[in-house]
């Protein structure tokens, strides 16, 4: 799951567009390496996914 995560600095990452065909723009995680293991444990970068494939949704970050 780890994979689809791609580290920006050390406190972003980014889940790409491909991630979700729905999906209108990438998504961005604020978090440290310890803080993306329970966002990924949680399913909790699910949430942004889904706002990304909300209409109106045009920005990267």
């Amino acid at each position: 799951m780890n994979n689809i995560f791609t580290k920006i600095d050390d406190w972003r990452w980014e889940i790409p567009q491909s991630f979700n065909p729905q999906m209108r723009t990438a998504a961005l995680i604020y978090a440290d390496e310890k803080m993306l293991e329970d966002v990924i444990h949680d399913n909790a970068y699910q949430q942004l996914v889904n706002v990304a494939c909300l209409p109106g949704q045009t920005g990267r970050f």
